[in-house]
């Protein structure tokens, strides 16, 4: 096989290595925080679905899918930093750039209706520039990788190119640093949509399928 290997790679698999006990750890409490904070979101939506809370339960979703996508991702990424193998690696580089081209569809097909209820049901004056830039980014962000995830996707891992030699030339030229760097971007604009998306939870959505 003819891997795309840099001395880039080389370097960062060599660091990560030798700091392996303690990005582990890190990435390991990560994760037992997000089922935690799934636990609070599941429950937060059975209460919505029992008490007919609709705009309530649009906010708490998406909570939820962030939560679940960011969850997702550490994981892959977990395995993917301590992979024994360049195939390995490339398989987790493809799975993570399965996910994130999924989270896109599935956030784009909820987010007119969330931003419609966070814009018209909760005074979110002070969070508007920071809204705004988190949209920006991630359109920004989209339309940078989209092209890659869609390649990806559609030749070597949700579908496979009948064509095998044209799988391989796709997983051949996936790049452990590069798809560090992407995967990397991608949790900082998890992390900043989770931090806006609590502080419209910490608004007060007791209210909010009352307010007209």
């Amino acid at each position: 096989m003819n891997y795309r290997v840099s001395m880039v790679d080389k370097m960062l698999m060599q660091k990560l290595s030798d700091s392996r006990q303690l990005v582990q750890n890190d990435l390991d409490q990560s994760i037992r925080n997000h089922e935690l904070c799934m636990d609070q979101f599941v429950f937060g939506i059975q209460q919505c679905e029992k008490k007919g809370l609709r705009n309530t339960k649009l906010i708490w979703n998406m909570s939820a899918l962030i939560n679940i996508i960011s969850m997702d991702l550490k994981i892959i990424q977990r395995d993917l930093y301590f992979s024994k193998d360049f195939w390995a690696q490339r398989y987790y580089i493809r799975q993570a750039y399965l996910l994130i081209y999924e989270f896109f569809k599935s956030y784009y097909s909820e987010q007119k209706d969330f931003y419609e209820v966070i814009n018209t049901k909760l005074d979110i004056s002070l969070f508007v520039a920071e809204k705004n830039s988190i949209i920006k980014d991630l359109r920004e962000y989209r339309k940078k990788y989209e092209k890659v995830f869609y390649n990806v996707r559609n030749a070597a891992v949700a579908h496979r190119d009948v064509n095998v030699m044209a799988q391989i030339e796709v997983i051949e030229n996936l790049n452990f640093s590069e798809a560090i760097e992407i995967i990397l971007k991608f949790n900082e604009l998890l992390n900043s949509l989770g931090s806006f998306l609590k502080k419209v939870i910490d608004l007060g959505l007791k209210d909010i399928d009352l307010l007209k």
